[in-house]
């Protein structure tokens, strides 16, 4: 087992009553002391107070004598996730079976439902980090194939609405990017579409309506190649929907909007990736809140956002809490001043230990609405509650900066990475500008695995070379290897190509007058006869192309290049992709 997260949750309620006594935390440990306790030092009660560990029940029961509160004043009255120390046990993906990945998934996806991105980012990040990368890239043995992109594709999704949760967007924006490329190297296209669906967010919460809706068409397109997901198609007409709204087409958003739920409640075969999240009845309800209060219609959208309150339960906190965000401006709209500020309470007493810094914007605005009614005394008072419960949770805004420690297999680092170091300062950017020049570069290129009807190699043969090779070449500056074969295969043969998953990576020695080189192969799938007639010879770089059995191309190509396509071919049987070095397995 893995332990993730151990620190991610501090405990408020156990700081908030020490500073409710002007206390230090020495003062707190000498109390305890006196009190019949042993070895308990400032630092430890820091621990406690950081959610690093928790205090045992021999010493949460001094602390009640301490304090004269009860175990729940303290958070550790055990009413959910965020009033104690949350340890997140993960399965180690290493050497325990094929589901290790998606449970970690689902153990991290639970967690946040209950407390947020802003306490699961660091853990998240560091089991991409300590699990997945080195098996993605060759550090250790892996039999998963295609499953592994997936995995690191719907983590990588994850960390991304951390990000956003906790108010980064620039580096959310960044996660979905690579989710979406992962997702293709999986080759799993409902978690592609859900990459889309989270992009398309991105944009509406920054005010992008039409990139909002792009993405969103977009995703529409790849669900329809299949396989089925009623859910991720709902969402997807959703995010359409609210663009709709945000340009004031209220009819057109309102036909999405009644399509999405003849999607989503209709029957029919279903076909749902473990990799993407779920979206429910409620999940439709919020989005329709949305749509129907930015066209004004604030009686329809208080009716959706109390379904959402209705539906959600307790344990999916943040959701609850937008829900009921939402629910408490629509009142104030309206001019239900109590009925707001009740559900304000509710909102505070309900995310206490819930790391959202969105949920804390909107508490924020929500500030702002009720100030013009400060007179009024039931909303003064509450505004007096309200500064004093954020105050509480000004650490939220630190959350880019903080240093957690993540325990892996037994030995402690400390690891910078909630936000990427050159972020943080110009000095800091400086530095790691001057090493990224001074480090090695590799050169990295990308062909791509054609066929026609009857399984044959599309080969070419290039005017600079002696020999046949795979359509491809080399990558540019900081082009990605699959963006690259799709330029080289539209640049010498005129061809559109879709991209599949990566089939083998080949590291190749130096040789000659050139430096190694990294060698990426996609599966390009089978060409119709209309595109095999509609190739071309474009920008004079081949001197001819033509489909060879694996016989012929064997023949045809350099030993080393036929030894990485041999390789490729058996990763199109056996669903495989694969690392080797000049075309040889590494053992």
């Amino acid at each position: 087992m893995v332990v993730l997260a151990k620190e991610a949750v501090p405990n408020l309620l156990l700081r908030q009553a020490r500073e409710a006594q002007n206390l230090i935390q020495d003062e707190v440990a000498d109390g305890l002391i006196q009190l019949g306790a042993k070895g308990v030092t400032g630092n430890l009660v820091s621990k406690w107070e950081r959610g690093i560990c928790c205090p045992s029940r021999f010493h949460q029961r001094l602390l009640c004598r301490f304090f004269d509160a009860t175990t729940d004043e303290l958070g550790f009255g055990g009413g959910g996730v965020g009033t104690a120390a949350l340890e997140l046990l993960v399965p180690a993906a290493l050497g325990l079976g094929p589901n290790a990945d998606t449970q970690a998934m689902e153990a991290f996806r639970a967690a946040d439902r209950q407390v947020g991105g802003g306490h699961l980012y660091a853990s998240v990040v560091r089991y991409l980090q300590a699990e997945l990368g080195p098996r993605l890239f060759g550090a250790s043995v892996d039999e998963s194939g295609p499953q592994l992109f997936c995995a690191a594709a719907s983590l990588t999704d994850m960390a991304g609405w951390m990000a956003h949760d906790a108010g980064h967007d620039g580096l959310a924006r960044r996660h979905f990017d690579r989710a979406l490329e992962l997702a293709a190297l999986g080759g799993d296209r409902q978690l592609g579409a859900q990459a889309l669906t989270s992009l398309s967010h991105l944009a509406h919460h920054l005010g992008q309506p039409q990139q909002a809706m792009a993405f969103a068409r977009n995703g529409q397109q790849r669900l329809s190649r299949g396989p089925y997901n009623p859910e991720l198609a709902a969402r997807l007409l959703a995010m359409e929907a609210r663009g709709l709204a945000a340009q004031g087409e209220a009819a057109a958003c309102m036909q999405v909007l009644v399509q999405a739920e003849k999607v989503l409640g209709g029957e029919g075969r279903r076909a749902l990736s473990p990799w993407v999240s779920r979206f429910d009845e409620a999940s439709l309800a919020s989005e329709a809140a949305r749509c129907l209060r930015q066209l004004g219609d604030l009686g329809a959208a208080q009716r959706q956002a109390e379904r959402v309150v209705a539906l959600r339960s307790r344990e999916r906190a943040r959701s609850r809490a937008f829900g009921q965000l939402m629910l408490a401006n629509l009142l104030v709209a309206q001019g239900e001043l109590d009925g707001a500020c009740a559900k304000g309470y509710e909102i505070v007493g309900g995310t206490q230990a819930l790391g959202s810094f969105l949920v804390v914007q909107q508490l924020e605005g929500l500030r702002g609405v009720l100030e013009p009614y400060r007179s009024v005394r039931v909303v003064g008072e509450f505004l007096a509650d309200l500064r004093e419960a954020l105050a509480g949770r000004a650490w939220l805004s630190q959350w880019p900066k903080l240093d957690p420690h993540c325990q892996t297999g037994g030995r402690k680092e400390k690891v910078r990475v909630l936000m990427p170091t050159f972020e943080q300062s110009p000095a800091t950017w400086e530095h790691l500008a001057e090493g990224n020049a001074k480090q090695a570069r590799k050169r990295v290129g990308a062909d791509v695995i054609l066929r026609d009807a009857a399984g044959r190699l599309l080969l070419v043969d290039p005017m600079y070379k002696p020999d046949w090779d795979l359509p491809g070449g080399m990558a540019e500056a900081n082009e990605p290897p699959r963006k690259a074969v799709r330029r080289e295969v539209r640049e010498e043969l005129g061809l559109e190509l879709t991209v599949g998953r990566v089939l083998v990576v080949d590291w190749v020695a130096p040789h000659g007058p050139w430096d190694d080189l990294l060698m990426f192969v996609f599966d390009g799938g089978t060409l119709s006869e209309q595109q095999i007639h509609e190739l071309k010879f474009i920008d004079g770089e081949l001197r001819a192309f033509r489909f060879c059995t694996e016989d012929e191309a064997a023949k045809l190509l350099r030993d080393y290049v036929w030894r990485r396509v041999r390789v490729a071919l058996e990763g199109l049987a056996t669903g495989r992709a694969r690392y080797v070095e000049d075309g040889r397995e590494v053992r």
